[in-house]
């Protein structure tokens, strides 16, 4: 009986080793991490003390808890070494995957997606878009370094304007045909 009551009490398949106890239940770290986002606004008014069996550094969010948040959308701000990336508004660290999401009350915050996934509860696989505007943002920054490298060797790179897009020529040949937004994003400066 004193083995089992080293293990966690939230665990639903296989109970975990605990690493905390939360008023008189022991709970494992994985399940206090989801538990306790979830419980501690309810936890708190009925001054119920969480308490760590070893010493363990809790981590310290920007974002309250205690409302309901919604995912506004994505965006991929390219790579760190290419001069994207932004700060997590919650947890502080470095994102490159950005999710909006909104408050109750109507205000904004640009954190990750694990954050995002988090404070919403809304499963990470809903977040494939990222991953098609991460492939589209390598796919333009090969054709930048291509044009780049094009007009330091001194040979022509040529533009022209159809009706809805752009067209980049090599010489005489077509390379690359980009929509309006794309040009005016990543192309305009360099051609």
């Amino acid at each position: 009986m004193a083995e089992y009551m080293n293990h966690c009490n939230f665990c639903v398949n296989t109970p975990k080793k605990a690493s905390y106890i939360v008023g008189d239940k022991p709970i494992c770290k994985n399940c206090l991490n989801s538990t306790f986002l979830q419980n501690l606004y309810q936890w708190k008014q009925k001054n119920v003390a969480v308490v760590a069996i070893q010493s363990k550094q809790v981590n310290r969010y920007n974002l309250p808890i205690d409302c309901k948040y919604k995912v506004l959308g994505f965006d991929y701000c390219g790579s760190i070494l290419d001069g994207g990336g932004s700060t997590c508004q919650n947890c502080n660290r470095i994102i490159v995957n950005i999710a909006t999401v909104e408050n109750e009350a109507g205000k904004k915050y640009d954190v990750g997606l694990d954050c995002a996934e988090t404070l919403s509860l809304v499963d990470s696989s809903d977040f494939w878009k990222i991953k098609e505007r991460e492939a589209m943002h390598r796919k333009i920054s090969k054709w930048v370094r291509d044009i780049k490298a094009r007009q330091t060797q001194n040979k022509p790179v040529s533009v022209e304007k159809w009706e809805n897009c752009h067209v980049i020529y090599f010489g005489s040949m077509m390379a690359y045909k980009i929509g309006d937004q794309t040009y005016n994003q990543y192309f305009k400066n360099i051609l």
